[in-house]
């Protein structure tokens, strides 16, 4: 499944649907219009990337009864209350507890972490290919280029012939709708159980899947559109919209071989002289088949000018530009991948660059060797070229296997990685079965405990505990596990700033008036240092530093790290905020001019820069 392109970058968190409909309104520059009652008691979901207008309104309202008409023409947006469907499908993690009888294998490889009810066989080719699987992306994207976690990514893995179900309890609990005695369902219900998904948390992920053995031997695994467009959005810095768009827009033609062959056969049995991964790219599409026919036949595009195209925003929602803005930056993706001398690393280095600047042409001579006239040029010539042929990319040397195993589970095994994957279905169910919510959190808890009942006291499984409490909300349960997790050194970043959230929160309930002391200040940016030393950056632990750092007189070295956070997400507008207020109540104006000052150089989004420019007039 490929993911659908977007052109503005949405971030609201759950919440109330009044404030994240105005929120929505200020950020996308459109008039949210809906009566104060219709939102009443309603929580809508988060939304956090790039999205069409139309696309994050359906995230945000999914399952919330409400629903949006969006028109393009006047940018006017009204909420009323959604019709009942006929037909609601609903896609539901498997619901297994256990002592279920599953004999589950183990592996463990670099910052893979596998779970697997399969045959050894099979697990062995399955490790092999997440294996080659990366190598053959990393042909497009290099790693720091994707999200990068401290936490190993977990895979659980269900043979198709294991009994990975939903109980028929849930699917009833689920169909429960309120409806008069006697009266007719008017709702036909489609319930299945999801064959392959991605979980997420803030610093770390869980992928499940069902595997049919018998055929998976002669077949291959591949990664999904919806996977890729998740690592791209998650990376901090955020990536530049035109190499967001034009490496979503392009994957739809790409695939990734994990051997690097057709005509790959299991007789080969030296995995030393086994193929690697290849991404092998088919004939590019401009912008439709019929559009792709009309230059087959010599018709010649207007092309966007690069200065445009990497220089500025996307087009507006809706607006007629904006499958050409698409077209063209898949087209200059791909251009660099395949034709242009060095153009791979060009291209990366450009994305790099807009980590700390807005590139300009002198930066795109220095990646490419030409300026913006003489690239269009080439690009031009490199249509005609691009929509008849298809090509390999391939390291220069395949990577060597790194050595693994593959053994049977432990009980303490299967309650890190299935505890922390259930931990993480939490979310994916509080949004499409709600009423699902309490037992899907009761599985992951039953699983977690089952790793401590056999005597695991490991900080990662106190660390697990810690944040499945706070998944559902109970800080003061989560509060121990935390405290244990830190105190023996886990590696997730979120343990740290939870527990420093957690501390601050109650450090200000039992003192309002007179706030925290300088002590409690420094004990509180301990922990926040310490999540910082770990993958990913969390902006939701440097928005706490500047809460802290405001409440306090901060040291320099204090102050260095908002400009850390502000180097990790430089567009990020609430956290410039907070940093100038930082900068401002220590008397520090230069320095809070200098923020604001590189924010508007590369900001590009309007509704973001309207609200730093109104931050730039406030007075001092």
């Amino acid at each position: 499944m490929t993911a659908t392109a977007a052109t503005r970058r949405i971030d609201l968190a759950v919440g109330s649907a009044e404030i994240s409909l105005n929120e929505f309104a200020v950020q996308t520059g459109l008039q949210v219009l809906f009566p104060t009652e219709l939102t009443a008691g309603v929580k809508t979901n988060a939304v956090r990337g790039y999205y069409s207008v139309r696309e994050a309104l359906d995230r945000l309202l999914s399952d919330t009864g409400l629903e949006a008409n969006y028109n393009e023409q006047t940018g006017i947006i009204e909420i009323k209350q959604a019709k009942a469907p006929a037909e609601t499908v609903v896609r539901l993690p498997p619901y297994t507890v256990e002592g279920d009888g599953t004999s589950w294998r183990y592996a463990k490889m670099g910052n893979i972490e596998l779970l697997s009810s399969c045959m050894d066989d099979v697990t062995n080719r399955v490790m092999v290919q997440l294996f080659r699987l990366q190598e053959a992306l990393g042909q497009i994207l290099p790693p720091d280029l994707l999200f990068q976690s401290s936490a190993p990514v977990v895979y659980v893995l269900h043979s198709d012939r294991d009994k990975a179900a939903v109980p028929q309890s849930l699917i009833d609990r689920l169909k429960q709708r309120e409806q008069q005695p006697g009266s007719e369902p008017v709702l036909t219900w489609n319930i299945g159980i999801m064959r392959s998904y991605g979980f997420w948390d803030m610093d770390g992920r869980g992928i499940y899947f069902i595997l049919n053995e018998g055929g998976f031997m002669v077949g291959r695994l591949s990664i999904r559109g919806d996977y890729l467009r998740e690592l791209l959005v998650r990376r901090s810095p955020e990536l530049p919209a035109w190499f967001f768009e034009g490496v979503m827009e392009l994957y739809p033609t790409v695939t990734l071989d994990p051997y690097g062959s057709q005509n790959f056969a299991m007789e080969i049995k030296n995995r030393h002289k086994m193929p690697g991964g290849v991404a092998r790219l088919a004939p590019f599409v401009w912008i439709s088949n019929e559009q792709t026919h009309a230059v087959r036949r010599g018709h010649k595009p207007d092309f966007i000018p690069l200065a445009e195209l990497l220089g500025g925003p996307p087009p507006a929602p809706g607006s007629l530009q904006v499958r050409q803005w698409r077209a063209q930056a898949a087209l200059f993706v791909r251009w660099a991948l395949d034709d242009v001398k060095g153009g791979r690393e060009g291209l990366w280095q450009l994305a790099r660059l807009a980590d700390r600047k807005q590139p300009t042409e002198a930066d795109f001579v220095g990646c490419f060797g030409m300026n913006y006239a003489e690239a269009e040029k080439e690009l031009h010539q490199y249509l005609g070229k691009a929509i008849r042929r298809e090509f390999d990319l391939k390291p220069s040397h395949f990577s060597e296997m790194p050595a693994y195993a593959v053994r049977m589970a432990t009980e303490s095994d299967v309650a890190v990685v299935k505890g922390d994957l259930d931990r993480l279905k939490i979310d994916y169910v509080r949004r499409f079965a709600p009423r699902l919510v309490d037992r899907y959190v009761e599985q992951a808890l039953v699983t977690l405990r089952r790793g401590l009942d056999l005597g695991d006291s490991s900080p990662r499984l106190a660390g697990l505990m810690g944040l499945c409490e706070c998944d559902v909300g109970d800080d003061l349960g989560a509060r121990r596990w935390l405290e244990q997790a830190v105190a023996g050194g886990d590696t997730r970043p979120r343990v740290y700033y939870e527990l420093a959230r957690i501390r601050f929160q109650e450090q200000l309930a039992a003192a309002p008036a007179a706030g925290l002391s300088e002590a409690q200040i420094a004990e509180l940016m301990k922990l926040l240092e310490t999540a910082r030393r770990h993958a990913p950056p969390l902006v939701v632990a440097y928005h706490l530093m500047a809460d802290l750092l405001a409440a306090g007189t901060p040291s320099a070295g204090q102050l260095a790290r908002l400009n850390e956070g502000l180097a990790a997400f430089p567009r990020n507008r609430d956290l410039i905020r907070s940093v100038v207020k930082v900068y401002r109540k220590q008397g520090m104006g230069a320095e809070a001019d200098a923020v604001l000052a590189h924010a508007l150089e590369i900001v590009l989004d309007p509704g973001d820069r309207a609200r730093l420019l109104e931050l730039e007039r406030q007075p001092q």
